[in-house]
């Protein structure tokens, strides 16, 4: 069995894998990546409405092997609604200021490949 180190990029804080895994396959390493990322997203999310997690792969002589990611995208479709959801928010909170931001449409984004 070979080890594969699993480097994990959480939205821009990288973790570099100094222990790494064994796996059979690659086939075991393609799952043990993806099957990560959404366990690693449930920590994570939401601390806003753009968040990439990604994993990228790596063999024993430190050659990449594979690379997985999981986006999440989120945002308002009208100034409406964005003015709704901050009055709603303030409502909740007593008053307090709500940090609600129009959403920035998607096309300014950049986009990972899952």
């Amino acid at each position: 069995m070979a080890r594969y180190y699993f480097d994990i990029d959480d939205n821009g804080v990288r973790f570099h894998d100094e222990d790494g895994i064994e796996c059979e396959t690659l086939d075991g390493v393609r799952e043990a990546a993806i099957d990560a990322l959404p366990r690693m997203a449930c920590d994570a999310l939401p601390d806003g409405d753009h968040h990439v997690i990604s994993i990228s792969v790596r063999d024993q002589t430190d050659k990449p092997v594979f690379h997985a990611s999981l986006t999440l995208d989120a945002g308002w479709h009208s100034p409406e609604n964005c003015i709704a959801a901050a009055d709603s928010a303030t409502r909740r909170t007593g008053g307090a200021a709500a940090q609600i931001e129009p959403h920035v449409e998607t096309e300014d984004l950049p986009r990972t490949v899952l």
